[in-house]
């Protein structure tokens, strides 16, 4: 529409700086609140490039004030390598994302802190040694042999590309326990699907319009307890455990995909966490008593203000809690990790990209619970974690855990009978003598960690896929 002189000019000054601020909020607005569990493209992407269009056309004639800030020369630098960062800054986010290779176990807002700069520093360096070389010919290649030999390179990586896809990413080049163990990787098939109940009792942004079944995932059971679980995957993942485990309890499930399960949602949120944690809250739990609300979600520091609020709110209602902390974590998928170590022959490489920043967090959460909310809190890495390792199988060749965090089907039972046989959510069995020794020495972190003195339990042999 600027291009072809359809979009209006702003004669009046006043309007033609507000315009170019606003254009400016809507693209920052954006950058701050869209999280992984907005849909886009789509409707979401209208306000960043309306805000982009505003912007030009408030300076397309005369100046505006974004205008000038974005003449700052710091502002001018980041335009003027602006090509060679989008080249660098994805493959960078990739390799810490697969292997934390530019931030090992850095707290989540440090490790994108050295992605940035990373990619701005890579970036710089390509900008001057490769692309301001080419735009001025220094090399002498004429434009047709160039363009001749980029055609070549094009082909060989597209060649390359599709080999390695056909091969699935060259299997042979890890032992064949590493494959086995990556295979869990991001846990996406359709027995995780029914595991978390995807789509009925568990909405995620893939299914957007999905109606939340009410009727079958808040359904009480005469003579059995009534747990209502509530939150994001990270509750989600519980589900296959706490039903596998305690047969006898009748869990039921709302679960959104970054629902926080808050009084409170942050700006942003999707439809589909506000109206399900907003039915939860002010019309189930009204008129119907449960007999403990279990609480889980991915946590961060910045969602304790509006978590003890909640806690706050709810207690005055006489609901019963159990609150559960964050799981311990990794800057890359732990299946991914597992492999690098079986295929390395290095045990403790999953521990060193475990992210320290979840264990004070874990910390912090206990505090609370314990001295201002008064509930009855569940640590994972009381229950998993010993002298600074933590569980990393749930059994044979079977991960703990799916990704950077979830746990497998088999991982979420592992973690459950731990719950039980500690008596960590207050209810359910004592801990007999034989688990309180294995408790002194910590979990195993031997491959075959928990499955070596659980195999036995018919819980946790029947949630292993056999793959």
């Amino acid at each position: 529409m600027i291009a072809l002189d359809v979009f209006p000019r702003f004669s009046s000054a006043v309007w033609r700086h507000a315009a170019s601020v606003a254009g400016l909020a809507l693209i920052l607005v954006p950058a701050v609140l869209y999280d992984k569990a907005t849909p886009f493209p789509g409707a979401a992407a209208f306000a960043p490039c309306f805000g982009a269009a505003l912007i030009i056309a408030a300076g397309r004639f005369q100046p505006s004030f974004a205008g000038r800030l974005l003449s700052l020369s710091p502002v001018v630098f980041i335009g003027t390598i602006s090509y060679s960062l989008y080249l660098w800054h994805w493959p960078i986010i990739v390799f810490q994302g697969m292997s934390g290779s530019f931030a090992d176990g850095a707290w989540p807002q440090a490790a994108k802190l050295v992605v940035l700069f990373t990619s701005i520093a890579a970036a710089t360096l390509s900008w001057k040694f490769v692309e301001q070389p080419f735009r001025g010919r220094r090399f002498g290649i004429s434009r047709p042999v160039l363009f001749r030999m980029a055609s070549a390179s094009a082909a060989v990586l597209v060649i390359a590309g599709a080999v390695a896809i056909a091969t699935s990413g060259f299997p042979s080049r890890y032992p064949p326990e590493a494959v086995r163990v990556a295979a869990y990787l991001d846990n996406t098939d359709a027995l995780t699907q029914s595991q978390y109940r995807v789509g009925s009792c568990f909405l995620t942004s893939v299914n957007a319009n999905t109606t939340f079944d009410a009727p079958g995932c808040l359904k009480k059971e005469e003579g059995k307890r009534n747990e209502l679980l509530i939150g994001d995957s990270h509750a989600a993942h519980l589900w296959f455990g706490l039903s596998s485990v305690f047969a006898n309890v009748n869990f039921m499930q709302a679960n959104a995909s970054g629902c926080k399960p808050t009084l409170e949602q942050a700006l942003g949120m999707n439809r589909n966490c506000a109206r399900l944690m907003s039915y939860v809250f002010h019309q189930y739990l009204q008129s119907h008593r449960v007999d403990d609300l279990l609480i889980a979600a991915h946590w961060e520091e910045d969602d304790l203000p509006r978590l003890a609020r909640t806690v706050d709110w709810l207690k005055r209602k006489g609901i019963s809690i159990i609150l559960f902390g964050p799981i311990f974590q990794y800057d890359a998928a732990l299946p991914r990790l597992l492999a690098l170590a079986i295929q390395r022959g290095e045990a403790s490489i999953p521990g060193h990209h475990r992210m320290n920043y979840y264990q004070r967090l874990d910390a912090t959460m206990a505090a609370l619970a314990r001295d201002k909310l008064s509930v009855h809190y569940v640590s994972y890495f009381d229950l998993l974690c010993h002298e600074g390792a933590c569980l990393e199988y749930a059994a044979q060749g079977v991960p703990l855990q799916s990704d950077t965090s979830h746990l497998t089907g088999a991982g979420s039972v592992v973690a459950v009978s731990r719950m039980r046989d500690t008596g960590a959510l207050g209810w359910g069995e004592a801990p007999p003598a034989s688990m309180v020794q294995a408790s002194d020495r910590g979990p195993d972190m031997h491959p075959v960690a928990l499955g070596s003195d659980r195999d036995d339990d018919p819980a946790v042999t029947s949630a292993i896929p056999r793959r």
